[in-house]
């Protein structure tokens, strides 16, 4: 391998699990040079509402589990950089809340590789819904993490809000795509500060995928 940079970014199509699952159906590309993917979905959104995962409050998570046995030996060791990419949307609703004054993107959410976190403010930068007016906007997004968070073999990467709140406590929402084509095992959900988690069932429509 030559000293270019290697950027290995890990496709998180909705939910993150437990259980075991088939290696096989982890899968890696190179897009373009000296980029790695590391995936397990088909990359088709199950869309509004049925394919959607919304979370507001840190109870919430999110969980994915990548085998990155899949790579090449020795690219761990040459690894510079690293990227969580998320089929994602997010927004502030106080402006839908009467009893408080619209209070924008003002809280944050983590990315926790392994145990250790990477904070991200919903006001990064990202597409995201601000206020009332327009539409939310759905896509992929490259989110960095410290690539030596991750680790050969078995990675769990958790995605949930922030404990500290806002200025009108949790009003900023972020939404998690799901491919419902993939059930493969490698994802679940807690909603109670992950003392339970759920392989099955991962949005509010009882539908399941990757």
């Amino acid at each position: 391998m030559t000293d270019r940079t290697r950027i290995l970014c890990l496709l998180l199509a909705m939910t993150m699990t437990m259980g075991a699952y088939a290696q096989t159906t982890v899968r890696t590309l190179e897009p373009v040079e000296g980029v790695t993917v590391v995936y397990d979905d088909y990359d088709k959104w199950g869309e509004w509402p049925m394919g959607v995962r919304p979370m507001s409050t840190p109870s919430s998570a999110v969980e994915k589990r990548l085998d990155l046995s899949v790579l090449p030996e020795g690219m761990m060791d040459s690894l510079r950089a690293a990227r969580v990419r998320i089929y994602f949307a997010a927004q502030d609703y106080s402006w839908d809340t009467p009893s408080i004054e619209a209070n924008g993107l003002d809280e944050a959410f983590e990315i926790v590789v392994n145990g250790k976190s990477n904070r991200i403010a919903m006001d990064a930068g990202f597409p995201a819904k601000a206020g009332r007016k327009g539409l939310m906007e759905w896509g992929w997004v490259d989110f960095p993490i410290d690539a030596t968070h991750l680790q050969p073999g078995e990675n769990i990467i958790r995605v949930k809000k922030a404990d500290e709140k806002g200025a009108s406590g949790y009003d900023d929402y972020i939404y998690m795509g799901l491919d419902l084509t993939r059930q493969n095992g490698h994802s679940a959900f807690t909603e109670d500060s992950g003392k339970t988690w759920r392989t099955e069932n991962l949005t509010a429509r009882e539908t399941t995928g990757e």
